[in-house]
Order: structure tokens, then sequence, then C-alpha cells
């Protein structure tokens, strides 16, 4: 199974309400954050980045695909100036706006 790390410089519940439209998604919120599920088996947990600003989402599950459907949403949906990168599970930066991997220390 595969893993992705996004993180998003915005606060959890815009985050939630930015992916409820994310086409064959089910978003689920509780207190600590968000859970979004998909049929192949993909589910992407979202919560605070404390000590970080913003969203962690940490997308698991085995398509090679789903990581960059809830990125490019995010992006699409958001204006240039918000941070966000993503890095897969072996910590490799793979995309990111606003930021430099150089900025994260990477």
């Amino acid at each position: 199974m595969s893993g992705w790390m996004i993180n998003i410089d915005l606060p959890v519940s815009e985050v939630q309400s930015l992916l409820a439209g994310v086409p064959g998604g089910l978003l689920t919120v509780f207190a600590e954050g968000f859970s979004l599920s998909f049929s192949d088996g993909v589910v992407a947990y979202g919560s605070d980045a404390t000590p970080e600003a913003g969203t962690d989402i940490t997308v698991k599950g085995p398509s090679p695909t789903r990581q960059w459907e809830i990125y490019r949403e995010l992006e699409s949906r958001t204006p240039d100036d918000v941070v966000m990168w993503m890095m897969n599970d072996g910590a490799a930066f793979e995309a990111g706006r606003g930021t430099t991997a150089d900025a994260l220390g990477l």
C-alpha cells in the first residue's frame, strides 16, 4: 500500500469544504478532522498540522492517482498564494506551490 502526505496552509474546516465535492469521494467529518473515502479502497485523513500551520492530509490506498486528484482539487479551488505541498511515503518531495523543497528543508 502506498501513502502520501499533502499539507495545505488552510484550516481544517476550510479544507473539508473544498474536498466535499471531490467526485467519487465520501467526506466524513469528526471532531479532530475528516476522512475522504473512495470505493477503490483509498482513504484520505485530514487533521490540524500543529505545530505547523494548516492541515495535513494523509492519503493511503492502492490507487496510483488519488493523491493527485486530491492535490489538483485543492490546487484548482484555492488562490496561487496558498502554500501547499505533497510528499510520498519515502519522504520525497512530489509537488509544491508557493514553496520549494529547499524552503521545506528537503
